[in-house]
C-alpha cells in the first residue's frame, strides 16, 4: 500500500476549505447576494471548516506523540512494555514502528541481562571466595555468602560498615584488610594454622570510589600441596642420596681392588679425595633439610635494634630507608639475621639490582614491622600462593626451603609473613613481631 504523507493530508485539508470558500462565493453571487455579505460568509464557513478538519487530524498524531512520550519516560525507569498498537500510513506510522521495535529490543536486551546478572549473582553466591564491595563511606554495597561464614556474620552484609565487620577477623587478616595489603596471609591460633589469599582493589564506579576484597581460604589447598611437596622432597632427597651414594660404591670398589691387586696405587689419593668431596656435598646438602626439620624455638633476648642493623649491613649492604628507631626489641637476633639473610640472597637471585633491595623498619606501638623489597621478576599469582610451602621453589635446583624458614621463624616469634608483588615491579615481603 502506497504510504501518504502528512504534508500532503494538510495541503487536501486547505484545498477543500479553498474550494469550499469558493463555491459558496459562487453560490451567493448566483443568487443575487451582494458581495460585501457573501464574501465574509464564505470565508468564516471555510475557516470554520479548516478548524475542524485540522482538530480532526492533528487530534489522534497529539494521541500517538503522548503515548511516544509515556513509553520513552518509562525507559528511564527500567520499564519496556509499553507499545502503540495504532497503525497508520503515514511518516507517524514509521515513528510508532520504529519505537515499537526500540522498545522489543530494550525488552529482550534487559531480560537478556537480568538472566546473565542473575547467573553471574549465583555463581558469585556459590563460589568459596569471600567477595566484599564497598562504597567510599566504607559501607558494604555487595557480598557473597562466603563473606557470611569469613565474617561469623549470619545476617545480610549490605548496609553494614566494614570497619565493624573486620574486627571479626584475626588480627592478620585484619591488619592486612585495613592497610589494603593483599598477599598470603599465615594464621596461627594455638595448634591450629590457616593460610588466607587477600586480593584489594579501589576503583570508580558511577564517579564514586568503591574498594573490592577477595579473601580465598587456602588452608586447605595448602595441606594438599604441602603433602604433594613432601613427597616430592622423599623423592629429592632419594635421588641426591642415589648420586652421590653411587659413584662413592664405585670409587670404593675401585680403591679395594687397587689395594687388592697393589696395581695402579697412584690414583688413590684421587680416589679418596673424590670420596671426600662427594661425602661433604651430601653431608651439606642434608645439613640444610636438617636445619629446616629441626628448628629450634627462639632464643629471645632484648636487642638494640640500631646496632643489630649495622652489623647486619656488612653481611647483607641492603638499602636501609628511613631512619632504623632507636629502641630495643626482644627476639632472637640469630634467627632474625637467618631472615634477612634468606630474604636478601633471594632479592638477588630475582634479579634485582643491589641498589634497588630496600630494608624499612618501623615501629608500630608494639609491633616491630620489617620490609625487604626488591626490583626483580616478582612472582606469579599461583607462585604467590605456594611461596611459603617447604620445598617450593621458582628457581631451578633450589631447595624451597628459604621463604618456608623464614615464615617458621616469624611465625616462632609469634608474628606474620606477607608477600606480594609490588606495583612498580619486583616483590614486597613483610613481617611484624612483637616488640616485647
Amino acid at each position: 500500500m502506497m504510504r501518504q504523507s502528512i504534508r500532503g493530508k494538510i495541503l487536501l485539508i486547505t484545498l477543500l476549505s479553498l474550494a469550499l470558500h469558493s463555491a459558496i462565493t459562487y453560490i451567493g453571487l448566483s443568487i443575487l447576494l451582494p458581495l460585501v455579505l457573501t464574501i465574509p460568509v464564505a470565508t468564516l464557513v471555510s475557516l470554520i471548516f479548516l478548524l475542524f478538519a485540522l482538530k480532526a487530524f492533528y487530534g489522534p498524531i497529539e494521541d500517538i506523540i503522548s503515548a511516544i512520550e509515556t513509553g520513552v519516560s518509562s525507559f528511564k525507569d527500567k520499564d519496556f512494555s509499553i507499545r502503540i498498537h495504532k497503525q497508520r500510513n503515514d511518516e507517524l506510522g514509521s515513528v510508532i514502528e520504529a519505537y515499537n521495535e526500540m522498545a522489543h529490543t530494550l525488552c529482550n536486551e534487559r531480560l537478556s541481562l537480568f538472566q546473565r546478572e542473575l547467573l553471574l549473582d549465583t555463581i558469585i553466591q556459590s563460589t568459596p571466595v569471600s567477595i566484599v564491595l564497598t562504597d567510599s563511606k566504607d559501607f558494604i554495597v555487595y557480598a557473597n555468602n562466603a563473606s557470611k561464614d569469613l565474617f561469623n556474620h549470619k545476617k545480610k552484609l549490605e548496609g553494614v560498615s566494614f570497619s565493624e565487620l573486620t574486627k571479626n577477623l584475626p588480627n592478620e587478616l585484619r591488619e592486612a584488610t585495613v592497610q589494603m595489603q593483599g598477599g598470603l596471609i599465615n594464621l596461627s591460633h594455638e595448634s591450629e594454622r590457616s593460610s588466607f589469599y587477600l586480593h584489594c582493589q579501589s576503583f570508580n564506579l558511577n564517579s564514586r570510589e568503591h574498594r573490592l576484597y577477595l579473601y580465598k581460604n587456602l588452608t586447605t589447598e595448602i595441606s594438599r600441596q604441602e603433602i604433594d611437596l613432601w613427597k616430592n622432597a622423599i623423592r629429592l632427597i632419594s635421588h641426591e642420596l642415589n648420586n652421590s651414594l653411587a659413584p662413592i660404591t664405585s670409587m670404593a670398589n675401585s680403591a679395594k681392588k687397587i689395594l687388592d691387586s697393589n696395581n695402579n696405587t697412584e690414583i688413590l689419593p684421587d680416589l679418596i679425595d673424590t670420596i671426600q668431596m662427594r661425602t661433604e656435598r651430601l653431608k651439606a646438602f642434608l645439613v640444610e633439610y636438617a636445619d629446616f626439620a629441626r628448628l629450634p624455638a627462639p632464643n629471645k633476648e632484648n636487642v638494640e635494634l640500631q646496632p643489630f642493623i649495622h652489623n647486619l649491613l656488612n653481611l647483607c649492604p641492603f638499602n636501609v630507608v628511613d631512619q632504623v628507631p632507636s629502641i630495643n626489641a626482644c627476639f632472637d637476633p640469630a634467627q632474625m639475621e637467618q631472615v634477612l639473610i634468606n630474604l636478601y640472597k633471594n632479592a638477588v637471585e630475582s634479579g634485582s639490582d643491589q641498589a634497588h633491595i630496600k630494608l624499612h623498619v618501623k615501629c608500630d606501638n608494639s609491633s616491630l614491622l620489617w620490609c625487604v623489597s626488591d626490583a626483580g621478576r616478582g612472582m606469579t599469582e599461583q607462585q604467590l600462593q605456594k611461596a611459603q610451602l617447604p620445598f617450593f621453589s621458582t628457581k631451578q635446583g633450589g631447595t624451597g626451603l628459604g621463604l618456608s624458614l623464614c615464615n617458621e621463624i616469624v611465625a616462632a616469634h609469634d608474628g606474620y609473613l606477607r608477600i606480594q608483588n609490588k606495583k612498580d615491579g619486583g616483590l614486597s615481603i613483610r613481617f611484624i613481631i612483637p616488640t616485647e
